[in-house]
């Protein structure tokens, strides 16, 4: 996992939404502490973390991590534009 592409889409989600690092923490379980340590890429979530996530945010699991079909649909929206 690439702890930049995580922190990005982890913090852009909560802005997108409109929601504090505090109320993901309560949401998730956890302390706001770690999710700040997240959005700054000190740490990584667990794959745990990152499906409670993705269903706070409502998004598949892949976008958070740019991986699979997320990742594909990005390169093909871009070579479009080219």
């Amino acid at each position: 996992m690439e702890r930049e592409t995580i922190r990005g889409n982890m913090r852009a989600e909560r802005h997108r939404r409109g929601l504090t690092i505090q109320e993901v923490a309560t949401l998730l379980g956890c302390s706001p502490q770690i999710v700040s340590r997240w959005e700054l890429g000190l740490t990584t979530p667990s794959p745990k973390f990152l499906l409670m996530m993705a269903k706070i945010y409502q998004l598949p699991p892949d976008y958070l991590l740019e991986i699979g079909i997320v990742k594909t649909h990005k390169l093909k929206h871009k070579r479009t534009k080219e």
